[in-house]
């Protein structure tokens, strides 16, 4: 019990995608009405996400000197829909809503500032269990999400400028591998995925009030790799729980629940 205190106090402040537990396809062991002996199992749920901080860069600078960026701040609210295989595999998608914030430096004496409003997101993946040995899972979990968000509010040096037609374009897929071990009614798991994010600015319109000239940029991550630290609630019946952090190429930190029938 020390040795769990001990992994939820350092997973909470360490705030890519949410991985999820590599023990999820057998997460809650019993349902509503469908039977254990069936080979199939549908769980609905609902999945809470942010990211204080995502390493982001310019991928090829054509109005900005510097290529990082300072500020990116993302909000998830999704439901999930899952179809379970023998406990061993899943196939889920989400549908939700994503709204963010960026800031950027593109010259020593500019600062500029994004904001969007909560618009629709949705995503599809999977993810299968390797390995069962004694009370450890090991498993693997792909995931590609994508939304197309208009652009609510630019500011330059605390000015806004003018939005019409601009937009971010995102795109992100991820593999990771993790390993579980069960303890009690508890399953914490750390893991390792690889994220490649895809993102653009586009449409920024021309500001005569302005001096300075934004042109369209696309973006990439700087740092692929994320270290995943969760704790899932495993022994309800019909309901778990997970509780995820990520951190090295993000900080965030992402909860989940779901009902299996």
């Amino acid at each position: 019990m020390k040795a769990v205190l001990f992994f939820v106090v350092t997973a909470l402040p360490l705030f890519a995608l949410y991985n999820g537990n590599p023990a999820e396809p057998s997460m809650p062991e019993t349902g509503l009405w469908i039977s254990n002996d069936d080979w199939w199992g549908v769980k609905v749920g609902y999945l809470w996400d942010q990211t204080f901080e995502k390493r982001i860069k310019v991928r090829e600078r054509i109005s900005s000197v510097r290529e990082r960026f300072d500020t990116y701040f993302s909000t998830k609210n999704e439901g999930i829909l899952t179809f379970n295989v023998s406990d061993r595999v899943e196939i889920y998608g989400r549908l939700g809503a994503m709204k963010l914030k960026l800031s950027q430096r593109p010259t020593d004496f500019v600062k500029l500032d994004y904001q969007t409003d909560s618009q629709f997101l949705w995503g599809v993946g999977g993810r299968v269990i390797l390995v069962y040995w004694n009370e450890m899972v090991m498993g693997v979990n792909a995931l590609y999400t994508d939304s197309h968000m208009k652009i609510s509010k630019l500011m330059e040096n605390g000015n806004p400028r003018k939005t019409s037609g601009a937009c971010f374009n995102y795109s992100e897929w991820q593999v990771g591998i993790s390993l579980s071990r069960e303890i009690g009614m508890l399953n914490p798991y750390i893991g390792l995925a690889y994220s490649s994010l895809n993102a653009c600015l586009n449409h920024l319109p021309e500001d005569s009030r302005f001096s300075t000239r934004i042109a369209d940029e696309n973006l990439e991550a700087r740092e692929p790799f994320v270290i995943l630290l969760g704790l899932g609630l495993t022994k309800q019946r019909n309901v778990c729980l997970n509780l995820e952090s990520r951190l090295l190429g993000e900080r965030g930190i992402s909860l989940s629940g779901q009902l299996r029938f």
